[in-house]
């Protein structure tokens, strides 16, 4: 069924804003995805938003927002995973779903206007949780620190031993 020009203007529209306001895009080819599964992904998906797109209406899209996409082709059908929140946490569910109903693969996307291809999502997708790369962190800053407080309260603690010592053998 064809769709009138205020509709295509309203997907048009629709398009530019998920464009602008998203801070990563991930781009699938949603290969044999049912529309189960596809409620079952945007369940999962919490921030963010999955949009089956009309094709030349998204590359329009794409061309008043100058976003950049890299050499994706726009020709199959595809979906367009726009996320608002953290980035990461997006692609790791979206690449733990389509591995585990192997259907439909990532094309590609961006993050903060930089292109990402489909091997960069996917090292996004494995990187840790953000929380653990905290905990890393803050545990790599806190060792050396640690470690000069016992060594500090060591040289005070040999230094009372040995005032000890001599107490008592004066004794």
């Amino acid at each position: 069924m064809a769709i009138t020009k205020q509709e295509k203007k309203k997907l048009l529209d629709t398009y530019v804003k998920n464009l602008t306001e998203a801070r990563a895009a991930f781009v699938i080819t949603p290969t044999q995805l049912t529309p189960n599964e596809a409620t079952k992904l945007r369940k999962r998906l919490n921030d963010s938003s999955l949009n089956f797109v009309k094709n030349t209406l998204f590359r329009l899209a794409v061309k008043d927002t100058k976003s950049d996409f890299g050499e994706i082709d726009f020709r199959d059908q595809k979906a367009i995973l726009f996320c608002r929140g953290d980035a990461s946490e997006a692609a790791k569910i979206l690449y733990e779903y389509l591995k585990e109903i192997k259907k439909g693969e990532i094309v590609g996307g961006f993050l903060d206007s930089t292109p990402l291809s489909n091997l960069d999502i996917e090292e996004l997708a494995t990187l840790p949780s953000k929380d653990i790369m905290l905990a890393i962190t803050v545990g790599s800053i806190g060792a050396p620190l640690t470690g000069f407080v016992r060594v500090m309260n060591g040289t005070l603690t040999n230094f009372v031993n040995v005032i000890k010592n001599i107490s008592e053998n004066k004794s």
